[in-house]
């Protein structure tokens, strides 16, 4: 199965293409356990390496954090 990177700062996660988290780097990453991908699609056609703040994700607990849209519009990425 492919997988994909969202790197940042604090480490990177690798994820497969269903979400499921498979790696991660960094402390600030371990709680994060999917990636949404759906949504990552939706908004840019397909799935690629790319920024963990471009990029929705659900906590171990269940809490789910949407991609920073500020930082979207401010890297112009659509």
């Amino acid at each position: 199965m492919k997988t994909f990177t969202a790197s940042g700062s604090c480490g990177m996660i690798r994820f497969d293409e269903t979400g499921r988290v498979v790696d991660h780097t960094g402390w600030d990453y371990l709680n994060i356990s999917r990636v949404d991908v759906n949504e990552y699609i939706d908004h840019y056609g397909s799935l690629v390496d790319t920024d963990i703040l471009l990029i929705g994700y659900w906590l171990l607990d269940g809490t789910y954090e949407p991609p920073c849209y500020g930082h979207r519009a401010e890297v112009n990425v659509r």
